[in-house]
């Protein structure tokens, strides 16, 4: 749970960003998107190095044993750095979770931008669930701490700006952070509780938890094999390509 003085702090960094011209405050480099750069300036504590040289890698934060990695995209990147970083670190990655999304449309000629009126799809927690097959092999370090960031969000993009397998395709070009709206920390395996579905009965099929998690494909499949592996459901039946799963006693106590 976050505070008021926290959400104030936070619109404050927003604030101070929008009065700089969207400069960088000081901190990062100027090609940095502004969900990353402001992310990283509030968790940034005073007197923390931003963008420090260690074992190789460049940390977002380094302060002290203690270092902050900002991943706004995909964790699949993660993977090398844990492993110099996590031998005597100990590592935060923040995930932002856009639980409010406006669309706002830029006119590539005249510069114009125009707020969509149209309702814009969210994110949720369940998100995060699939991008931790990445770091499976440090995902219970006790030095790991995982933190969700929920935010709101607008999303500038350029209607028909690229090219998708022959098709005029939306440009995104920016997301930019406009609230502050809850901080959740997660320590595995014991916070994968959360991402259990409501309403899911003790034995489920792929199909079953595809509609719990609105989780889809790829997703899917890689939501599951992080359950797995953390002990939170387990495989008791299959016929086909039917697979039936289990939820661990623990987790539907």
């Amino acid at each position: 749970m976050i505070s008021e003085a926290d959400r104030l702090r936070f619109s404050n960094i927003i604030c101070k960003r929008a009065a700089n011209g969207g400069d960088d405050c000081g901190i990062g480099t100027l090609t940095e998107k502004s969900l990353h750069l402001t992310l990283k300036r509030y968790f940034a504590e005073e007197g923390a190095c931003v963008e420090a040289p260690y074992m190789g890698y460049i940390a977002d934060i380094m302060c002290g044993d203690d270092i902050t990695e900002v991943q706004t995209a995909t964790l699949s990147g993660m993977r090398d750095k844990l492993s110099a970083f996590l031998q005597d670190k100990h590592v935060r990655i923040i995930w932002p979770v856009a639980v409010r999304r406006r669309i706002v449309w830029v006119d590539p000629e005249s510069g114009m931008i125009m707020p969509s009126n149209r309702a814009a799809p969210r994110q949720t927690l369940m998100s995060l669930l699939p991008q931790l097959i990445y770091i499976l092999d440090y995902l219970c370090s006790p030095s790991l701490l995982l933190t969700a960031v929920s935010i709101a969000v607008d999303e500038y993009r350029v209607r028909g700006g690229r090219m998708s397998r022959g098709r005029a395709a939306d440009l995104k070009l920016d997301r930019v952070p406009t609230e502050l709206i809850d901080v959740t920390d997660m320590r595995f395996p014991k916070s994968a509780e959360m991402f259990i579905p409501d309403g899911l009965e003790p034995e489920f099929t792929r199909v079953e938890f595809s509609a719990a998690s609105h989780l889809r494909g790829r997703n899917l499949w890689a939501a599951l094999k992080v359950l797995e592996h953390l002990g939170s459901i387990r495989r008791v039946q299959s016929s086909g390509n039917r697979i039936t799963y289990r939820i661990s006693d623990r987790n539907h106590a």
